[in-house]
């Protein structure tokens, strides 16, 4: 996350985009290590995801949020479709994001 506000500072909204996007990657697929699974893929990702939603261990504000920013990093990186505003909002949308798996994370596995 520090890379993508650095890239948003830096006015360089393409590589904020994708960076806060992969932030949400890399925290969700810790989720699926923690989980036991070995998959990588984006879609993976967002499986376990799903199924953890429809468990109602996580919300599903964050499983669309996760799918929308797939989009968004798609679009900025593939079709070099960005702005200012896409970024801004996928900034707070990865924050909102990492703190529901840091909450997720703490409550399935912290025994204190």
């Amino acid at each position: 996350m520090e890379k993508a506000r650095k890239a948003f500072k830096d006015e360089d909204y393409k590589w904020c985009i994708i960076k806060a996007y992969y932030s949400m990657f890399h925290a969700a697929k810790s989720v699926l290590f923690k989980l036991g699974y070995s998959k990588k893929r984006h879609i993976a990702v967002l499986i376990v995801l799903e199924d953890l939603e429809r468990k109602g261990e996580i919300s599903s504000e964050f499983i669309t949020d996760f799918k929308a920013s797939m989009t968004s990093r798609e679009d900025a990186d593939y079709h070099y479709s960005y702005s200012k505003e896409i970024a801004e909002h996928e900034i707070k949308t990865a924050e909102g994001f990492l703190d529901e798996i840091e909450c997720f994370m703490k409550k399935r596995y912290d025994k204190k």
